[in-house]
């Protein structure tokens, strides 16, 4: 026996004949449902209890209100401070790189003016003299006096006078 009467063929009342096709059953339409909140006391809503409930709202309202534009006011002051400190920033960045490129080019004209200096000694360190002891002779300090504690190379640095002004003969 079906406890919930799905398989039994005598629970549901209808009986199945060896070999024959079941026919559909008609099952009997539903009972109208009934109201779920049936027995729940609702609460009763006096006139004086609405009446606090709009007065609350309005004062929330207000209130909603007058944060609203104080929120607005902070805004625009916080974007007044922002644009301000971006035009300010535009300022001294633009500074900046005015002293930057101010520097750079008196850099450069440093520079040109050093490695023009420097092209001439090399081409008069380079340049042919009758005399190449004359060329070693200005490469070294002949007039620098020695410390106690150092060597003693004045011998050397009259040598070298000596060769600037008596040069030795070249074989040729």
């Amino acid at each position: 026996m079906d406890i919930l009467g799905l398989t039994d063929p005598l629970a549901t009342g209808t009986a199945v004949s060896a070999g024959l096709p079941m026919e559909p059953e008609t099952t009997p339409a539903p009972a109208a449902s009934a109201d779920p909140f049936a027995g729940m006391s609702v609460p009763a809503v006096s006139g004086s209890g609405a009446a606090q409930g709009i007065a609350d709202m309005t004062e929330l309202r207000r209130w909603e209100d007058k944060h609203e534009r104080e929120l607005e006011e902070i805004a625009r002051k916080e974007e007044a401070e922002k644009k301000e400190k971006r035009q300010a920033a535009e300022a001294q960045l633009r500074e900046w790189y005015e002293t930057r490129d101010a520097e750079i080019k008196k850099r450069h004209a440093s520079n040109v003016a050093e490695e023009q200096e420097a092209n001439q000694r090399q081409s008069e360190a380079t340049k042919e003299v009758e005399n190449p002891w004359e060329r070693v002779a200005k490469l070294i300090n002949t007039s620098a006096r020695t410390a106690d504690e150092s060597r003693d190379t004045s011998r050397m640095a009259n040598l070298l006078i000596s060769l600037k002004s008596n040069p030795v003969a070249v074989a040729s």
